[in-house]
């Protein structure tokens, strides 16, 4: 591998430190894992249902994606009955 490939991303991972400290003071960042991080930046991916219907304002023509969230589409994780 180049010397050139394993700093190719360096300008990019420079602003999203920048970015990231201006959140974070990046002491902390070392107190926590990278799955840690990556679930309080971006939150959850195991949203409950229950709580994504409670939040959400229904157009009809949505209502397709209620009635398939749990026909083993992966993205839907079904945690009640149909």
């Amino acid at each position: 591998m180049s010397v050139d490939r394993l700093h190719e991303c360096d300008e990019q991972i420079h602003w999203v430190r920048e970015g990231m400290m201006r959140v974070i003071p990046v002491p902390l960042l070392a107190l926590f894992t990278g799955s840690e991080v990556e679930v309080m930046a971006c939150g959850s991916p195991d949203i409950p249902l229950s709580l994504l219907k409670s939040v959400s304002v229904i157009a009809p023509y949505v209502h397709i994606l209620w009635v398939c969230r749990c026909a083993g589409v992966a993205m839907w994780r079904c945690e009640e009955p149909g």
